[in-house]
């Protein structure tokens, strides 16, 4: 198969799926912290409790089969995705819990600055970074 293909099938409806659904979540307040304290700590728990064991299969379900593409195309890499949203959706959880009780402050000052620069600090990053590892660079 193309590596074209492998980009459309792996990689470009996968990633558009995960972006329709971070637009729901924010569209539904999410991400904002706005939701019960229960509705967070639900999402964390379901999200870890199925989540992770889910990603564990699929890595050792990679492993048993010596990574082979056939295996890992046909249920491997699908338990990975699964496992992977899911994970994601505890990590949701877990840091509007932790945002709600105020832990970290700080650290969230400071971040919600970066925040705030995101394209300063993206083009910065990218131009320092390929000076020091391209070719044209150091």
């Amino acid at each position: 198969m193309s590596t074209t293909a492998m980009l459309i099938i792996g990689s470009f409806w996968p990633t558009m799926g995960l972006m329709l659904a971070g637009m729901a979540f924010m569209k539904l307040g999410v991400f904002s912290a706005s939701r019960s304290k229960r509705f967070y700590l639900i999402l964390a728990v379901i999200g870890y409790s199925v989540g992770l064991p889910l990603a564990w299969l699929s890595a050792r379900g990679m492993i048993a089969h010596e990574f082979s593409f056939v295996e890992m195309f046909r249920i491997d890499s699908s338990l990975n995705h699964l496992g992977g949203l899911l994970v994601s959706l505890g990590h949701i959880g877990l840091v509007m819990l932790v945002y709600r009780a105020g832990i970290f402050a700080g650290l969230r000052k400071r971040l919600s600055a970066a925040g705030r620069m995101a394209l300063s600090n993206y083009i910065s990053q990218t131009l320092i970074c390929t000076l020091i590892f391209y070719g044209y660079g150091l």
